[in-house]
């Protein structure tokens, strides 16, 4: 007799149809099984719980679980940048964390958090830095009403939350003293970040170490590329087909670097001959492209914060730490000394 689809299947039925109490099939789906060293479910039990569930088509009350339990079985992750490939790096290095505590990661893009929040009671809220001038009181709004949140930030002061402390300020500066060191001059910088009064931009320190340097910053050296992958790409055709184009470029991320290297590709110019690059994150990307990238970034950065979701998630309720990951500079082949005068426009085509 064909299973009634109107009607929701059970926790009973999945314990009846696996041959176990409903207890021990609601502690493997649960997914505590896996986890707590206390459990006492063989694995031949916990396969015939599921496989019953699968074929059943049995949901978790999500509603129900979470009157019971506290907890919601989702995360949020709140990214500023939704298409650069960072994010998709720590995306999955938190799915990974919490794929066998049956927790879901849901992403919110480009910033839209805070009214989300309003309208959601996530176990754990990981959000990759504070944007605007009101997002500290947001923060500090909706810990008060008992979201447990992580915050990605550079030197950030708040409190009652945890702080992944990403030292990117520094590690910029060190592209920078990195590139003047190798003898650059003509050195452009790329970003996505509006001017902003409020925190030090990737942009602002750029300037300021040429400003420190001694060194002009020509016209049109300095550009953001605009809020699409396709604008790195365009803007890097723009600056290489200047009449003095640049000798190494600055870029605010790791992605904006790798469009760098596809534009001087196309255009025939030399990397790190004719151009040095140098991109900012440490995304496993920049290791397989050719030439690879030289960057700065953190050792393990999405692992550290696949960690403290998931101890968040899971209801770990000790106090709100502050964890620093210095960024250091991983060289790579796609910077040098400069060796030409940066003149590189008969070389490829822009059509």
């Amino acid at each position: 007799m064909a299973r009634d689809i109107t009607r929701r299947t059970t926790l009973r039925q999945v314990a009846e149809d696996a041959g176990v109490s409903i207890a021990t099939a609601s502690y493997v789906l649960a997914g505590r099984s896996r986890v707590d060293p206390r459990a006492k479910v063989s694995e031949d039990t916990e396969q015939r719980v599921r496989e019953s569930a699968r074929r059943l088509h049995y949901r978790v009350n999500v509603s129900a679980h979470a009157t019971r339990t506290g907890r919601t079985g989702q995360v949020l992750l709140a990214m500023t940048v939704s298409y650069d490939p960072w994010v998709q790096t720590v995306v999955t290095a938190v799915s990974k964390e919490l794929e066998e505590h049956d927790v879901q990661a849901l992403v919110i893009p480009d910033g839209n958090w805070y009214r989300a929040l309003q309208r959601m009671n996530p176990d754990a809220v990981f959000i990759d830095g504070l944007t605007k001038p009101e997002d500290q009181a947001h923060v500090e709004e909706l810990v008060a009403s008992g979201l447990r949140i992580i915050v990605l930030g550079d030197n950030l002061s708040g409190d009652g939350y945890d702080i992944i402390d990403s030292r990117a300020t520094e590690g910029c500066r060190l592209s920078m003293h990195h590139l003047i060191g190798l003898g650059h001059r003509r050195i452009a910088c790329l970003t996505v970040e509006p001017q902003n009064e409020t925190r030090t931009t990737r942009a602002a320190i750029y300037l300021a170490e040429m400003k420190a340097s001694g060194i002009a910053v020509p016209e049109g050296f300095l550009r953001s590329t605009g809020p699409t992958p396709i604008g790195g790409y365009q803007t890097a055709i723009d600056l290489l087909t200047m009449p003095e184009p640049p000798t190494a470029i600055f870029c605010a991320s790791d992605y904006l670097a790798l469009s760098v290297v596809k534009a001087a590709e196309r255009l025939g110019v030399s990397i790190p001959g004719q151009l040095s690059v140098i991109g900012a994150g440490n995304i496993p990307d920049g290791t397989v492209s050719t030439p690879a990238l030289t960057t700065v970034g953190a050792e393990d950065e999405p692992g550290e914060i696949a960690r403290l979701v998931r101890r968040r998630a899971l209801g770990d309720k000790s106090p709100p730490s502050r964890t620093v990951l210095d960024w250091s500079l991983i060289q790579r082949d796609s910077t040098s000394n400069p060796k030409t005068s940066g003149d590189y426009r008969s070389k490829g085509n822009t059509s």
